[in-house]
């Protein structure tokens, strides 16, 4: 099996950072608990991320 390339692995990072970028911003909603599944493009790998949001204490 050959190792995912720098570029496969910048593509997982930037990826996620646009995940969070888009579930950002829950302060009204209270905290929020999301599940990620990437699956690699081979298909014999998978990354599972576990994301949990918090409201900030802005007081």
């Amino acid at each position: 099996m050959p190792e995912p390339t720098l570029a496969y692995t910048e593509i997982l990072v930037q990826q996620a950072a646009s995940l969070l970028v888009i579930c950002a911003g829950v302060a009204a909603a209270g905290m929020i608990t999301r599940n990620f599944i990437f699956g690699s493009i081979d298909g014999q790998r998978r990354v599972e991320a576990q994301l949990t949001d918090i409201p900030l204490d802005n007081n």
